[in-house]
């Protein structure tokens, strides 16, 4: 069982939306994403985050791994140290927060870089593989529309079910 996480921390930078996806024998087998702009407090954010940690712990304890996508600064993007200079990081406090609660859980945490999954589960793959569906400019989920928060918590789940921990 895996849960995946595309985590975005930005609160007050900008109403962060994080994804998330549980993968259950192969399967998607539901999604959702969690937005910033419904909470007073990023306190209030990251809680409902981890409340979709504690029901897939939950109902999943004794077979779950979480992938989280990571965060990283890249030089070859034209990012530099300098444009965070006056950034709260939320993402990373995020993530922070959510990797010692799963250490507190004794639940395993592996992060994968955007890079690793986006290239290689592109939508059209996701819908040849059959983890998402298309119909006109919308994809789906077990009938549930799904946005692209969503979509790229399923390239980390699907990702890491097929490989396994990536470098």
């Amino acid at each position: 069982v895996i849960l995946a996480i595309d985590p975005s921390g930005n609160f007050s930078e900008g109403k962060g939306t994080t994804g998330w996806a549980l993968l259950v024998d192969g399967e998607i087998a539901r999604g959702g994403e969690v937005l910033a702009v419904d909470y007073d407090q990023k306190e209030e954010y990251w809680a409902e985050i981890v409340k979709v940690l504690r029901h897939a712990e939950a109902d999943y304890s004794y077979d779950l791994t979480v992938v989280c996508e990571s965060y990283q600064l890249y030089h070859h993007k034209g990012q530099r140290a300098e444009s965070q200079a006056h950034s709260f990081l939320e993402t990373p406090q995020l993530i922070g927060v959510l990797s010692y609660i799963l250490y507190t859980w004794g639940v395993p945490l592996v992060f994968q870089s955007a890079s690793q999954v986006k290239t290689r589960w592109t939508d059209t793959i996701l819908v040849q593989k059959g983890y998402i569906e298309k119909k006109g400019p919308i994809y789906y989920v077990n009938g549930r529309r799904v946005n692209r928060h969503i979509r790229d918590a399923i390239r980390h789940a699907v990702h890491y079910d097929r490989y396994g921990v990536v470098n």
